[in-house]
């Protein structure tokens, strides 16, 4: 039954990312369907714009999704400096969504905890119906071997808040997953492969997420 929830998941999961890429290249496709009717007149350059804008949002969505699905995410030598411009480059095309990365760069989580930072950076975007900031910070105290770095993301805006079904998910709750809590269940599963949880608080008008993540120390 759990492995055929996990095959579920994961088929829920790849769904998801294609439908996210569906609007940056079905708006590249426009673009070239408006050169090939209107070519040469006002219009071209118009078409010209939305070709680039959409294929540079297309690019970071792609770059990012490397870093926060594939094996080079679990690599343990993904600094938090390659987060934070994969993060930026992804919400560089997204004005309403204001990131401000706070985390120290000499910070070094271990392998697969850079991975699960980018994904709650997505969970904790996803909060911010109607846009907002997104502050993520990362503390280390002292040099302890085996000690967590409490990594804290907290996304504040008019209306931020996490769906029933969202909390569920993240909670350990038995609930069905669909595509709006397919991406929590994901960052549920990267934090118990890493022996951490996710923690959630919720206040007015803001979305808190707070995890302890293994770190490496020189």
């Amino acid at each position: 039954m759990q492995a055929d929830r996990e095959l579920a998941a994961t088929q829920l999961l790849m769904s998801h990312l294609c439908h996210e890429l569906v609007s940056p290249v079905g708006a590249i496709n426009n673009g070239i369907e408006m050169l090939e009717d209107f070519g040469g007149n006002a219009l071209e350059p118009e078409a010209v714009g939305l070709i680039a804008e959409s294929g540079k949002a297309a690019a970071a969505k792609l770059r990012f999704y490397r870093l926060a699905y594939g094996r080079a995410g679990q690599a343990a030598d993904l600094g938090l400096r390659q987060c934070a411009m994969a993060s930026a480059e992804l919400f560089g095309t997204d004005p309403r969504v204001a990131l401000d990365w706070q985390a120290a760069d000499e910070v070094r989580l271990v392998s697969g905890g850079s991975q699960l930072m980018l994904n709650l950076v997505v969970l904790a975007a996803g909060g911010l119906p109607r846009g907002g900031r997104l502050v993520v910070t990362v503390d280390a105290p002292g040099d302890t071997r085996g000690s967590r770095a409490a990594v804290r993301l907290a996304a504040a805006g008019v209306g931020a808040k996490l769906a029933a079904g969202v909390l569920a998910v993240i909670e350990g709750r038995d609930h069905p997953l669909d595509h709006a809590n397919i991406h929590a269940w994901y960052c549920a599963r990267l934090a118990a492969i890493l022996g951490t949880a996710v923690r959630v608080a919720l206040g007015p008008d803001e979305v808190r997420l707070d995890v302890g993540i293994g770190r490496l120390v020189d």
